[in-house]
């Protein structure tokens, strides 16, 4: 009978489960390791031999004598290469430069307009974080491209990129060819998931969604600690959510029935069809006047002045968001849904509205929280993209990393 264990795998584990170890609870001990993780000295010896030829981790100091010699003790070297995190916008790439924990040492923002101008733009940030002064020695591990595209199969190509306008373009090759530097792409919202649950609001909780509000209105899903993206990649574009049997009739194709009602842009004309038909509001006096210089931080702090028009596009926002959080919950069941993308600096205000809405109508309705990364999700989830893709970093406390 073909034993059941698989030597190499084992062996993968135990390096993982050491170092998350040493990173999480370090300075420790090489016995402390021991004991924890239930391993014997000559295998803790072995792994930490190896961890350390590598410069993951460095003897840090000694610990207290217990009668014998003093302990040495091991600690993660979070500088033992640094990490490119880069998201792509309509208008703007903005990337950071990290360290192995995720925490970031210096921030780029470049402009964007279309086609090969955004590939200039994205390579231009990735030249200018690759020319910042290093240690001698300290490589950049990776680079993790937020991408605000439907990535297929091979996450190597993207087949359309409306905001940047792209088509066909095999962005890991390109940039991995000219920087001679890994490189590694995912749709932006699945990251904006992924960065949560690793860094966020979401973190350790295993069923969870993360709702994005921008022009669009997307989701990224965490399944059984897993990201979820459906059979044809499509799984979160709740903005599709029909609110109304109206809907039914209807053909969408750029934008969904809920991102009409709900999304950013929804919400500023909501608010300008109420003006246009003879309401005052304080939004106006905000906007200087002018009904075509409304934006979404007129509405919410006219909302804060008890502003009636301004309350009552609030109330219609927070009804369609219930509307598909309920829905969510009946399908996926998830314990957490985080609000966030542009709409994270208000979602304060939402979510209690939202909350009284969803009460008593479905049987388990989720906790609703803020994002705690907000448009800066996506970026740190490039960057946990990275370290599950590349040698033994992996943390076993992220979700899989099949994000195409």
């Amino acid at each position: 009978m073909k034993s059941l264990a698989n030597t190499p795998l084992i062996r993968r584990l135990n390096e993982v489960a050491v170092l998350d170890f040493i990173r999480d609870h370090g300075p420790v001990s090489r016995t402390g390791v021991a004991r924890a993780l239930q391993l014997s000295p000559p295998t803790i010896t072995r792994i930490v031999n190896q961890l350390m030829a590598e410069g993951l981790i460095f003897e840090a100091e000694t610990g207290d004598s217990t009668g014998g010699r003093p302990p040495i003790l091991l600690e993660f070297n979070r500088y033992n290469s640094l990490i490119i995190g880069i998201c792509l916008g309509s208008t703007q790439v903005r990337g950071v430069l990290a360290d192995l924990e995720g925490e970031i040492l210096e921030r780029r923002t470049v402009a964007v307009s279309s086609g090969d101008a955004a590939v200039a733009a994205l390579l231009d940030l990735i030249e200018q974080f690759l020319t910042i002064p290093r240690p001698a020695g300290q490589a950049v591990r990776g680079i993790g491209l937020a991408m605000p595209a439907a990535l297929p199969a091979n996450p190597r190509t993207i087949l359309s990129a409306p905001a940047p306008n792209w088509s066909d373009l095999s962005i890991n090759d390109l940039v991995t060819d000219r920087f001679h530097i890994p490189a590694f792409s995912a749709n932006d919202i699945n990251l904006a998931a992924l960065g949560e649950y690793w860094r966020g609001a979401g973190q350790g909780i295993k069923n969870q969604v993360i709702i994005a509000v921008g022009d669009c209105i997307r989701a990224g899903l965490i399944l059984n600690g897993e990201l979820f993206t459906g059979w044809c990649k499509a799984a979160g574009e709740i903005g599709y959510i029909l609110t109304e049997r109206i809907q039914l009739s209807r053909t969408y194709t750029e934008f969904g029935a809920l991102e009409s009602e709900a999304a950013i842009p929804a919400i500023v004309r909501r608010l300008q069809g109420f003006v246009a038909s003879g309401r005052s509001s304080k939004v106006m006096d905000l906007a200087g006047g002018e009904l075509d210089h409304v934006s979404l931080q007129h509405i919410f702090d006219a909302a804060l002045q008890d502003d009636p028009v301004a309350n009552e596009v609030l109330h219609a926002t927070a009804d369609y968001l219930a509307i598909a959080i309920a829905n969510l919950a009946c399908i996926l069941n998830p314990e957490l849904v985080i609000l966030g993308g542009e709409l994270s600096p208000y979602v304060s205000l939402l979510i209690p509205l939202v909350e009284a809405r969803i009460e008593g109508t479905v049987p388990a309705p989720p906790r609703l929280a803020p994002s705690a990364l907000g448009t800066e999700a996506p970026i740190f989830g490039a960057i946990a993209l990275v370290l599950r893709s590349t040698s033994r970093l992996a943390d076993v406390h992220l979700p899989s990393t099949k994000v195409e």
